[in-house]
């Protein structure tokens, strides 16, 4: 696990930001809103957690877009 709130995680914050924005679009969901709206200081409460074994950069656009 490590934080997604440092400046080598551009990548990672960008993904995080756009899953929030999407997830808002379909469930207008307040809590998304709230994060998004105070998004930099919200971040620092998100953490990336993946397996040791995953070296790539996480999957920025879906199959099919």
């Amino acid at each position: 696990a490590r934080r997604i709130d440092t400046e080598d995680t551009d990548i990672e914050r960008y993904y995080l930001k756009k899953l929030l924005k999407d997830y808002y679009n379909e469930t207008q969901s307040q809590k998304a809103k709230q994060i998004l709206d105070n998004f930099r200081v919200e971040i620092r409460n998100f953490w990336l957690v993946r397996p040791k074994d995953m070296k790539g950069p996480l999957k920025m656009i879906e199959e099919g877009e």
